[in-house]
């Protein structure tokens, strides 16, 4: 089985991809966190 020599503009292409989808996903939890933190501080004032 043969292996694909990646070049230095696919390692750098990976690269950048890896970053954007860990900036993603950690914006997508920041954005779950304060949605339910909002939704909690909401709750608590109905009591």
């Amino acid at each position: 089985m043969e292996f694909h020599k990646m070049t230095q503009q696919e390692i750098t292409s990976r690269r950048k991809r890896n970053i954007a989808i860990a900036v993603s996903l950690f914006v997508l939890s920041m954005l779950f966190m304060v949605t339910t933190m909002v939704r909690v501080g909401t709750n608590m004032g109905v009591i």
